[in-house]
């Protein structure tokens, strides 16, 4: 368990830290508070790997290195594209190819609270949020089949054996649906079939995290 805990956190460290610590963006002094229908400028992209787009009131604009992310963006990636962002409370989302990630809340006020949640519409996201985050934190991931809780955690949820896996790296996520309640330790993983039932929670051996790391991959 120990071993496979370490080979966890190495292949995630070689993913991550390569294409983000060159280009770390700050959160402000002053915060974000967004979720009316005017557009904040909440993040700026660390890395694109072929084709990444945002789409906002059906017009499309192309993501590259340092482009900003903005409230109520629908971001997503073509075949064979990852896209890496940061956003102002300190987070990241990595996406996979041919992913949408849609952010439909941010409140974000410096050290006193966090709201955020992201509709993962297709592939596969890892998510990585800021440990150091002090005050009341809320994080959200939708799915179409099930609602993840976040808190301070990394977490990847994606296509995979022919169902949407959540894979918890480090802290804990809830997952619920209509049909089941699991909550996940670092290490363990459920899977969701299409009408929304939940697997048991369970240890995923060493194979299948490398192959859902595998899909979030960058800067390799």
């Amino acid at each position: 368990m120990k071993r496979q805990a370490l080979s966890v956190r190495c292949v995630l460290l070689t993913t991550v830290l390569t294409a983000t610590l060159a280009a770390h963006a700050r959160a402000d002094s002053a915060g974000v508070m967004q979720t009316g229908p005017s557009r904040a400028h909440i993040g700026v992209v660390d890395r694109v790997e072929n084709r990444a787009e945002a789409t906002f009131a059906e017009r499309v604009r192309r993501l590259q290195d340092r482009s900003a992310v903005y409230f109520l963006d629908l971001l997503h990636t073509g075949p064979k594209a990852r896209l890496s962002a940061r956003l102002k409370d300190g987070s990241m989302v990595i996406m996979g190819e041919n992913a949408e990630l849609a952010i439909d809340e941010f409140v974000y006020t410096k050290g006193e609270t966090r709201e955020i949640t992201l509709r993962a519409l297709k592939g596969a996201l890892l998510f990585l949020g800021e440990k150091l985050f002090g005050g009341d934190s809320e994080v959200q991931i939708r799915t179409p089949v099930a609602i993840l809780g976040v808190r301070g955690t990394e977490v990847w949820v994606g296509p995979i054996d022919g169902a949407t896996g959540v894979l918890v790296i480090d802290g804990e996520v809830s997952v619920a649906s209509a049909y089941g309640f699991v909550i996940l330790g670092p290490g363990e993983g459920t899977m969701i079939s299409g009408d929304g039932t939940l697997s048991a929670r369970k240890v995923w051996g060493e194979g299948k995290v490398a192959r859902a790391i595998e899909m979030v991959s960058i800067g390799n």
